[in-house]
């Protein structure tokens, strides 16, 4: 059986903060005094984090692709 690393854990509950934080405004509140805002700024934070990552992988193959098809036309 393998065993979660504390990486994996630490992904995990923060993957359950950003659920509770879009559950909180999800329901219909006259106010919104009840959404935990350590929770919404961790589910920005969160997607932050993550569209960095995406764009460190993305934006190099992006360039990559195009000296190819740059170098291909000439």
């Amino acid at each position: 059986m393998s065993h979660l690393t504390l990486d994996q854990i630490d992904e995990i509950n923060t993957i359950q903060a950003c659920l509770s934080a879009i559950a909180d405004l999800m329901q219909p509140a006259t106010d919104l005094h009840c959404v935990s805002r350590d929770n919404s700024a961790l589910l920005l934070s969160y997607f932050t984090d993550r569209l960095k990552d995406v764009l460190t992988v993305t934006i190099p193959a992006i360039e990559t692709a195009q000296l190819k098809a740059a170098s291909c036309t000439h």
